[in-house]
């Protein structure tokens, strides 16, 4: 089987799984950047280290984190050393989701 094929098919899986794991509140999305940043080293909890992980652009990447901090899921935390500059985070709500 060609290369190109075989990723085709890896993708399909890797999407089929993903829409499988999540909560029934969230998109598949959603799900993703939220088991992302529950995950992340403090220096790729940005929207342009998620876009880059999910291979999609930063302003996609940006509505999935908008959306999980209105619904509770994310909350933007203050980066240590900066004044103005915050991340996103997990809050207790967003980690339990993450992990079940």
């Amino acid at each position: 089987m060609p290369a190109r094929k075989t990723a085709e098919l890896l993708l399909q899986v890797g999407r089929l799984v993903q829409a499988e794991g999540y909560d029934g509140e969230l998109s598949p999305a959603q799900w993703m950047a939220l088991r992302y940043f529950a995950r992340a080293n403090p220096f790729s909890r940005n929207p342009s280290a998620f876009a880059e992980f999910q291979a999609t652009t930063r302003g996609t990447a940006s509505q999935a984190i908008k959306a999980l901090e209105a619904s509770g899921y994310l909350v933007r935390q203050a980066i240590q050393g900066g004044r103005t500059k915050r991340q996103p985070a997990t809050d207790e709500q967003g980690q339990k989701s993450a992990c079940a």
